[in-house]
């Protein structure tokens, strides 16, 4: 592919995700708009904190339409690596496992007395919602498995010097974006949560005094429980190509004998075939990770500004 090729190619892809991002948009306000022109729906519909829910639940489901289709060409590049049977249904099993302990705290949090939709139907909506958002996190959870996967196996020792250290390369820039794209959602997940929990209380604080509201602290405890669920997703994965990085910098580039002629320059090579590899990173990239993975607590914390109560 020649660079106008190129060119060419990445404004169509561009354009294809504006417009998928401008089509989510839609969906989100027309599925949490509908029907709700008067009576008790309208009512709720007409609150100022309902207008800030819908708006950045639509945003949440742009985010998605950009990120659905790169996380599942990044999942799938990444699963045809690995050798067909039980490698590949362990990635599986383990990302259904993930992605349920990430689904369950915000489920448990939705049936909370207090916390559910005023009206049946915009409950309704908002787990038709949340599923499309699993659905779109189930490649980010899975590739994170088959990256683990991908660090455990031996293979790399027939590849080429070349293709093992892009084969590393390639597969720790996939996991910094698959991290990013997984705490984006996760954090947005919290934000619109706080926007609804506003919504429903200022709607129950009018028209239903009696219900009573919950008090938005609650973020808190769901935003800390999925940044540890976050950790849990990346350390291990983490490790397991640290791992590899070690192993590959052991074979190509071993240890030199101290009383060797070649100790100085031998600890110059490894030291440099260190940094190609990318190991022992650097304090930027500690800090992005951990800015990440802490995002859904940061989330959550912004939400609780959203309060519009006190």
């Amino acid at each position: 592919m020649d660079r106008v090729e190129r060119l060419e190619h990445d404004l169509t892809a561009q354009l294809v995700a504006t417009g998928l991002a401008v089509v989510g948009f839609a969906f989100t306000y027309t599925v949490l708009t509908v029907g709700s022109g008067g009576g008790i729906s309208g009512r709720y519909a007409g609150t100022s904190e309902f207008t800030l829910w819908l708006f950045l639940s639509a945003a949440q489901t742009s985010f998605w339409c950009l990120v659905a289709w790169p996380l599942w060409q990044w999942c799938r590049s990444l699963l045809t690596a690995i050798p067909a049977g039980r490698p590949r249904v362990l990635a599986g099993l383990s990302a259904a496992a993930w992605i349920v302990l990430i689904a369950v705290p915000i489920i448990a949090f939705d049936q909370r007395e207090g916390i559910r939709s005023p009206l049946d139907a915009f409950a309704l909506r908002v787990r038709l919602l949340s599923a499309i958002g699993l659905l779109v996190a189930v490649p980010a959870v899975l590739g994170f498995m088959a990256l683990r996967v991908t660090a455990q196996d031996d293979s790399w020792q027939h590849l080429t010097q070349h293709a093992a250290i892009a084969r590393y390369r390639h597969a720790t820039d996939r996991l910094r974006g698959f991290l990013a794209v997984l705490g984006g959602m996760v954090t947005l997940a919290v934000v619109v949560s706080g926007a609804r929990y506003q919504a429903e209380n200022a709607f129950n604080e009018q028209f239903r005094p009696d219900v009573g509201t919950t008090p938005t602290q609650v973020l808190l405890v769901l935003g800390a429980l999925l940044a540890g669920v976050l950790t849990l997703v990346y350390l291990p994965v983490r490790g397991a190509l640290d791992a590899l990085g070690h192993d590959l910098l052991d074979h190509y580039c071993p240890v030199p004998a101290v009383a060797g002629d070649d100790f100085r320059p031998g600890l110059e090579r490894r030291r440099e075939f260190s940094e190609l590899l990318g190991l022992g990173s650097s304090a930027r990239a500690d800090l992005e990770s951990a800015i990440v993975i802490l995002s859904p607590l940061l989330g959550s914390l912004v939400a609780t500004f959203l309060d519009t109560s006190t």
